[in-house]
């Protein structure tokens, strides 16, 4: 699977910045690749974003839009 890349950017088309950016891992979990319905929090401060992970299933991710930090879900 490709890596991808999540961006944010302003309703205006302004401020553009990537939150997220694709990699490779030995570890399932930390592979981001695929990026696929990244899905605001009701409050806006994070977005929950699904990765190609194994064989049979995804992962799912959720990045901090302050910070960029990504951790795994599940």
């Amino acid at each position: 699977v490709p890596a991808t890349e999540l961006w944010i950017v302003g309703a205006d088309g302004t401020g553009a910045r990537r939150l997220l950016r694709g990699r490779g891992h030995d570890d399932m979990t930390r592979v981001l690749a695929g990026l696929t319905n990244p899905t605001f929090t009701p409050d806006g401060r994070a977005v929950y974003v699904e990765s190609g992970a194994w064989a049979t299933s995804g992962a799912l991710h959720l990045v901090d839009v302050a910070t960029g930090v990504e951790r795994f879900v599940c």
